[in-house]
């Protein structure tokens, strides 16, 4: 395995760090099972989503292009790449999701995982799996859903488009389903991140807490 440490290091600055370090006092946290009616507008208003988007587009692209295989690469070496690729895309999505979320909860990644997506697999292939994903989730009224339906739909529709990124996109698969396997598991509600409009000073919702 050749690894072009000029682009992983940074792969992994981008990917590793959670985005809720970043959560000031005026983030609050809302549980994706509850009416967002009234937060859409402050959901989009909260910068950090799509500063979440880019850096995962962008460190999923320099992740896989700081890892190539070896011209002679044989037995286990040959499973090199795809491991490596794989333990750091579901460490930082463990990170997002569990860190720093308010007391007996998780976050859910939604616009991470976008990110994860985009930067990591082909365009057509990223762009009908979240289409997919997201119109489920929208259409059923169950956010939840998002994950395993992207679970589902990378492998599906990538064996459409280019079959031979099967074990890639079966990795995506396991990252795609980790937040929603973990709040199964652990019993935690996922709540989404927005801007609050007037924080109270100690508030348990005005301030991220480490799950």
């Amino acid at each position: 395995m050749i690894v072009h440490w000029t682009l992983f290091l940074p792969a992994l600055a981008l990917l590793l760090v959670p985005i809720a370090l970043f959560h000031g006092p005026k983030v609050r946290y809302r549980g994706i099972a509850h009416d967002w009616r009234d937060i859409w507008k402050q959901t989009f208003a909260l910068g950090l989503h799509t500063v979440d988007f880019c850096r995962a587009t962008l460190g999923a692209w320099w992740l896989l292009e700081s890892l190539q295989k070896g011209a002679h690469a044989t037995g286990a070496m040959r499973f090199a790449v795809p491991a490596t690729g794989a333990a750091v895309l579901l460490s930082a999505t463990l990170l997002q999701t569990t860190f720093r979320a308010k007391p007996d909860s998780v976050h859910a990644p939604f616009v991470f995982l976008g990110g994860l997506v985009f930067g990591f697999y082909p365009p057509a292939i990223a762009a009908y799996a979240l289409l997919l994903a997201t119109v489920t989730a929208f259409g059923t009224k169950a956010p939840a859903v998002f994950f395993p339906i992207l679970a589902f739909a990378l492998p599906g529709v990538g064996s459409l488009f280019a079959r031979g990124l099967l074990p890639s996109l079966v990795v995506g698969s396991l990252v795609a389903l980790l937040p929603w396997l973990w709040s199964l598991l652990f019993s935690r509600e996922m709540v989404v991140s927005y801007r609050g409009r007037r924080p109270s000073e100690g508030s348990s919702s005005a301030h991220p807490h480490r799950a």
